[in-house]
């Protein structure tokens, strides 16, 4: 089995925003590294950190892929509650529960070479 970890540099949208950051990772962790939030831990900050999590975020980012005649699973652990996961354009699954892990089945939605992964979170 071949395994294409897709930890690392991502790209994420939202409410204004348009900033990379780290996967494993959170808006607040994408904001906090870009300099674009205060410290959430600081005096009163929490009130306005609070109010990031009324708006959708979407994380995206490339990767290259070969195929090999496997059957190809996508695996998510730590996904936010509600979240819309896209590869090239097609919608692979919508998620619920944040404390589970997901494995999808993408090797149709796969192409030989570069392919796009977003995933969009909702606000709760």
């Amino acid at each position: 089995m071949k395994r294409i970890d897709l930890n690392g540099i991502w790209r994420m949208t939202g409410n204004g925003f348009d900033c990379t950051g780290t996967v494993p990772g959170s808006v607040y962790s994408f904001l906090l590294d870009a300099g674009l939030m205060e410290d959430p831990f600081y005096r009163d900050n929490e009130l306005a950190a609070l109010k990031l999590m009324h708006h959708d975020y979407t994380f995206t980012r490339n990767f290259t892929y070969h195929p090999s005649g496997s059957r190809v699973l996508l695996c998510c652990d730590g996904l936010d509650t509600l979240c819309t996961i896209v590869i090239n354009g097609v919608e692979i699954a919508a998620t619920k529960n944040m404390h589970r892990r997901y494995e999808f089945d993408v090797t149709t939605q796969l192409k030989d070479g570069e392919n796009e992964i977003a995933v969009t979170c909702a606000s709760p």
